[in-house]
């Protein structure tokens, strides 16, 4: 039977002008070190002098755009994921001659050849970025030595279906935090855990919502290994699925100051294994990091009550998320918006006091701020944001949003959310965007009047507890709302930690 992956494999090294077999020449670990180099941009002239040549990595640069975003955030190119001319080779084969890193790479390649050669570039792109970051030091070869070692080492805790996803988190992990130094059997325990979470993931990523159901699946999987029950099946929630198809995604980004990550032991590590749950080779959402002063922490998005259950797993490897500033995204499936169209602007202002609305109900002050490089809290924005159809994922939208013509806009975002109150934004902003005559029905003019969040927070509460008894008897009398709503709270409680 032929093989179609094999020889989609031997396609590909003939476009990049690799040989269709190895050299019978070169030992299998020789073998392995040219395997490597040539995965990131390097052949050996007849003098076997190393010689970057571009077509060797021309598609990899397209087949790591998604990378370049998960790592550095929109329209923000390097040479980590988009080598250049200007990588010198002596600074890639002692690193790729290490044991730790040649074994690594053979692992995987003896059952996913292609997989090797996504490794081989990913553990590249921790030379690059490294260099870039420490070149100047006196001691960078030793340290970046150190940290494609670690990357490797924890790769080789899973198998060729996670090493994507833990080369990746691991190359985040070294650029947060230095205590890969330190082996840690805590941490190599859960890197082998989430591996195997990985590996086991059964989601095809078809559509957006695919995204967040694969993280969940995951971090149930990784949940189930805790509690002593590996082979635990996954609730079966396909019905429920049906009957939210269709809702906005929703997604979250939360901040946490540096100052206040020491809170609990092995932050970094945590959130290398969050990292882990998300990746995905083709996405454009991007991962947990230190940007600006500030740590993100992200999600993939779903229909609320994946994204919501996500959370609560979250929550329990990173307790930080409950006092943590947020800002809340949404999606909808239907169309894109504009702050230019009158009808767009009226509808997107009444969600927003909802959100505001949602808030100010749940927390009795506004929570005090630190200065950052991030937008203020109670900011709307429209930015880009990522979108799957038919396997196919998009990065589109104006980042800065603000201003274009309509479907140019990808994703509302609301930095509205602190502490405990991510499920009851995350509801009914869904609720909103799915069915804005039922739910944004404006009968006090208490929308009108929530134009800020400081406004939100001084209108009293009688006013504010109507609008929302108003809201929930108008979602329990539409018969699809309902459904929604009931088929939400049983994926909830069907997930719960």
């Amino acid at each position: 039977m032929i093989n179609p992956e094999g020889n989609r494999f031997e396609r590909l090294k003939q476009i990049l002008g690799a040989p269709a077999e190895p050299d019978p020449r070169l030992t299998q670990y020789a073998g392995n070190v040219h395997f490597a180099m040539e995965a990131n941009g390097f052949k050996q002239d007849a003098s076997s002098n190393w010689k970057f040549v571009n077509s060797l990595v021309s598609d990899k640069i397209n087949e790591f755009k998604g990378q370049q975003t998960t790592f550095f955030g929109p329209d923000k190119v390097n040479e980590v994921y988009a080598p250049t001319s200007t990588q010198k080779p002596e600074r890639f084969e002692p690193i790729f001659r290490e044991r730790a890193v040649v074994d690594a790479i053979h692992d995987v390649k003896q059952q996913d050849p292609h997989a090797a050669e996504r490794l081989a570039f990913i553990l590249g792109g921790v030379v690059r970025e490294r260099w870039l970051e420490q070149g100047r030091e006196r001691n960078a070869n030793g340290e970046i030595r150190n940290a494609v070692g670690f990357c490797a080492d924890m790769v080789k805790l899973g198998d060729p279906k996670s090493s994507d996803a833990t080369a990746t988190a691991m190359a985040m992990f070294v650029r947060s935090s230095r205590n890969f130094l330190l082996r840690d059997s805590w941490f190599e325990g859960n890197i082998a855990k989430m591996a195997k979470a990985v590996s086991e993931d059964t989601v095809g990523i078809r559509e957006t919502s695919d995204l967040g159901m694969s993280q969940l699946e995951r971090l149930r999987r990784f949940s189930n290994q805790h509690t002593g029950n590996p082979d635990k099946p996954l609730p079966d929630i396909s019905a429920e699925r049906a009957a939210i198809a269709g809702m906005p995604t929703v997604g979250a980004e939360f901040h946490l100051w540096p100052n206040e990550t020491p809170a609990h032991p092995n932050f970094w590590e945590r959130v290398a294994l969050l990292n882990m749950s998300q990746y995905h080779p083709d996405s454009y959402v991007q991962m947990s990091r230190d940007d600006r002063d500030v740590v993100e922490i992200r999600m993939n998005p779903a229909e609320y009550p994946i994204t919501v259950a996500n959370w609560q797993y979250m929550r329990t490897m990173l307790p930080e998320l409950n006092k943590a500033f947020f800002t809340v995204t949404l999606n909808t499936q239907q169309k894109d918006f504009s702050w230019d169209n009158s009808t767009d602007s009226k509808f997107l202002q009444k969600l927003k006091a909802l959100g505001y609305l949602s808030y100010s109900s749940l927390m009795s002050d506004l929570p005090p701020t630190s200065k950052s490089a991030e937008i203020d809290f109670g900011t709307a924005y429209l930015g880009q944001t990522v979108k799957v159809k038919n396997g196919e994922v998009e990065f589109s939208g104006l980042w800065s949003g603000g201003t274009g013509g309509r479907g140019t806009c990808g994703q509302l975002g609301l930095y509205i959310g602190y502490g405990d109150v991510f499920p009851d934004l995350a509801y009914y902003l869904s609720m909103g965007m799915a069915d804005p005559n039922t739910v944004l029905r404006n009968t006090e003019g208490t929308l009108d009047k929530a134009t800020t969040l400081r406004e939100a927070m001084q209108i009293d509460r009688g006013t504010r507890r109507r609008l929302f008894d108003g809201v929930r008897n108008r979602i329990a009398n539409k018969h699809r709302l309902n459904n929604i709503s009931e088929a939400g709270e049983s994926i909830i409680e069907k997930y719960a930690p």
